[in-house]
């Protein structure tokens, strides 16, 4: 597949999400990917970092288009795509090294959000990572005026999406085992956070 075939988005964030997963996603790792859409993110990061063994994942509603993408791929390194809907699904037996999710916290219910990282805590490994991207509020307050205008209009949808505050966040984090790492200033007002399972202490970058 070319560019062309991939969500304008997953290609103009690719390049700044791979210099940092490259940091924290080591050789041999397995990588889980919570809410991978069409499956394009991963058709790119499986060649950019070609030493990791990618797990895609979605809602059903997703589930056609990401398995058709996956097995176009043809490749031993993508494995078969999981049928995962975070707050109303069993998560996965498998221990990966990595959990992996990109834009995704605005667009699920506020109420699931605890269950994304009680699911990460189960099927990381020891030193496992969980990397996630988005736009996120700083101390209740937006970092830019685009933001907040994008976090009315989620939350207009009643849904329950939003987006979500880096302190409750990071709480919410803690509650399930884990430690903000390193926090990334990202292109676009968007932040990409790593959180550990260990006790390391947070960095700014």
């Amino acid at each position: 597949m070319t560019e062309s075939s991939l969500h304008p988005s997953v290609v103009r964030n690719h390049a700044p999400i791979t210099a940092v997963l490259r940091r924290h996603i080591t050789a041999n790792s397995r990588v889980l990917e919570l809410g991978s859409g069409d499956g394009g993110r991963i058709e790119l990061l499986k060649d950019d970092l070609d030493f990791a063994c990618w797990q895609a994942s979605d809602v059903a509603t997703a589930m056609p288009a990401l398995a058709a993408r996956i097995a176009q791929l043809a490749d031993d390194r993508v494995l078969a795509p999981l049928h995962l809907s975070i707050g109303r699904s069993d998560w996965p037996r498998a221990t990966f090294d990595a959990v992996v999710t990109v834009n995704v916290l605005h667009i699920m219910h506020g109420d699931t959000v605890p269950d994304l990282f009680n699911g990460a805590g189960q099927c990381l490994g020891p030193g496992g990572v969980l990397c996630i991207y988005g736009p996120f509020s700083v101390g209740g307050s937006h970092i830019s005026d685009g933001n907040a205008r994008f976090d009315a209009a989620l939350r207009a949808s009643n849904e329950g999406q939003g987006i979500r505050d880096l302190d409750a966040v990071t709480a919410m984090a803690s509650n399930a085992g884990f430690r903000l790492a390193w926090r990334y200033a990202m292109p676009a007002n968007n932040l990409l956070l790593v959180f550990a399972l260990d006790q390391a202490p947070t960095v700014a970058v």
